[in-house]
């Protein structure tokens, strides 16, 4: 399951989102970190800038799986060579352009937003089956628990 919000900075934004899913499966116990910038295990992060001597590009998505190392598909590497990166429990929809996911929630503003009027959803939508449910705030982490037993690592 891909979790996807249209913005970057707002209180429902990627940042934010980030921040409140990693304290929130903190909270129940899920991942132990102390600080939020922590190496922890079951961190996902997205590549943000491209290091040609790490291999590692824009985009490219992997998974703190043991102690100072993280997993890139079925490719290790160290935390010390992990070139710029975010948080990835929640992507924007941009930077998901080009992706298919099985499940997929979309985070959208509740406030109009001129980013909604720009056709940024027509690239997400290449898949077998669309069905769009809309769901209060409060049935987010419902909608994760409901599918995150058939997730794979991306």
């Amino acid at each position: 399951m891909r979790f996807l919000t249209a913005l970057r900075a707002s209180a429902l934004g990627v940042e934010e989102l980030n921040r409140e899913i990693a304290l929130a499966l903190r909270a129940e116990k899920l991942l132990w970190f102390r600080q939020e910038d922590d190496w922890y295990i079951g961190k996902p992060i997205m590549i943000t800038e491209n290091d040609h001597n790490v291999k590692l590009y824009n985009g490219d998505i992997g998974l703190c799986l043991a102690k100072g190392k993280v997993w890139f598909g079925n490719r290790e590497v160290s935390t010390s060579r992990i070139p710029a990166h975010d948080p990835a429990f929640m992507m924007t929809i941009h930077k998901s352009q080009g992706s298919e996911f099985d499940h997929t929630v979309m985070v959208l503003p509740t406030e109009p937003n001129r980013v909604l009027s720009r056709g940024w959803y027509l690239p997400v939508l290449p898949v077998r089956k669309i069905n769009f449910q809309f769901l209060p705030m409060k049935n987010l982490a419902k909608c994760g628990q409901k599918y995150g037993k058939k997730t794979k690592v991306d």
